[in-house]
């Protein structure tokens, strides 16, 4: 019997089991006593842990919906087959296509009104000539061919009423979507890249530029957001990343963005040094309390949000020292890097530094 509750991990004493055995049918008062002393510091093992029966498994179908009820959005990965491809021409009055979109986002925090309900979701784009978009569409439209409907920004038809950045892009950068970043609420981009190393913030309500602020010694080359939409961090060829802290949504700055002072809403908090090449991309996760910055060099940086206190580096690619193009920080706690050169890599790690 002992053998047999070994085998089933049984191995605790029988008393130490609920709804088992009665101390006081016990006569000897030593062996009560220690195993009333036993019971009242370890506790007594439930014989039954659930008493419910388990729920009956939902069929795609009841799964979708459960999903789409809660709002939480699908795994495309789940439904491959079925993946469709649309695409939206964004043209002139007079039919001309406009330059290549760089940048395409859509707003996290997108609140409205009740009068508002059913109006179309905000959807920014820009192109490579900083042209600003504020689109609408609906991501699901059963009356449409495309199943979605595209309101393109009525300012992109002239010329004369486009809405712009106005400080210019340095000429020595290539423009891509690591330049700009979203505010959560849709009301402000924030952009890199330009020629006088500033962090320019341009309001979409306003449709200008609103702030340039200067705090890097060369242009800044990439830019990201957190998920909280209060963190940000910029990177640039000074091999220096900087955390910035942002409380746009703070109503007691409200009366600052009108007056185009943005001193006490977007605060450079820490400088990020280790890079000795300059800076590609960053990611940032509050959640993790960790910055992830690639470099041109082939290695990426990892450090602490709260105290820019320096980790550890990667180093993908130790021989070759291919450039780490893009990063990617993941909730599961593992890293992506990508590196290229001739051919593209993508290398996997855990936020230890282990490669998967």
């Amino acid at each position: 019997m002992k053998q047999a509750a070994i085998d089933v991990l049984n191995v605790f004493m029988y008393y130490s089991y609920d709804k088992v055995g009665n101390t006081n049918t016990i006569d000897d008062s030593i062996t009560r006593e220690a195993i009333d002393g036993m019971i009242q510091n370890f506790g007594r093992i439930p014989y039954q842990l659930l008493t419910e029966p388990h729920p009956q498994r939902q069929t795609r179908e009841q799964a979708t919906f459960q999903i789409d009820i809660q709002g939480r959005p699908l795994n495309i990965f789940q439904n491959l087959r079925h993946i469709k491809v649309y695409f939206i021409e964004i043209i002139s009055a007079n039919n001309q296509i406009l330059n290549s979109i760089i940048f395409i986002s859509i707003p996290k925090n997108q609140i409205r009104s009740f009068i508002q309900q059913g109006t179309p979701d905000t959807l920014v784009t820009i192109n490579i000539n900083g042209i600003v978009g504020n689109n609408g569409w609906h991501s699901y439209d059963k009356s449409s061919d495309n199943l979605f409907t595209f309101e393109q920004d009525l300012t992109l038809q002239s010329e004369k009423n486009r809405l712009t950045t106005i400080v210019p892009f340095s000429s020595s950068i290539n423009i891509t979507s690591r330049l700009f970043a979203l505010s959560h609420d849709g009301k402000f981009i924030f952009s890199g890249g330009h020629w006088d190393w500033s962090l320019c913030i341009y309001s979409l309500t306003k449709s200008k530029t609103i702030s340039s602020i200067i705090h890097h010694t060369d242009i800044i080359t990439c830019l990201a957001l957190d998920s909280t939409g209060y963190i940000l961090v910029t990177g640039s060829r000074d091999t220096t990343c900087v955390i910035w802290y942002l409380s746009l949504n703070d109503n007691r700055h409200h009366i600052n963005i009108n007056d185009q002072d943005l001193t006490s809403i977007i605060t450079p908090t820490m400088i990020l040094n280790g890079h000795t090449a300059e800076i590609t991309c960053v990611c940032v996760s509050s959640e993790l309390d960790l910055v992830v910055s690639g470099s041109l060099d082939g290695t990426c940086n990892i450090y602490t949000i709260e105290h820019g206190i320096y980790v550890r580096t990667l180093r993908p690619t130790d021989a070759n020292n291919d450039p780490v193009v893009n990063l990617k920080l993941s909730d599961e706690r593992h890293i992506l890097v990508q590196t290229t050169n001739e051919d593209t890599h993508l290398f996997l790690y855990s936020i230890n530094g282990y490669l998967i």
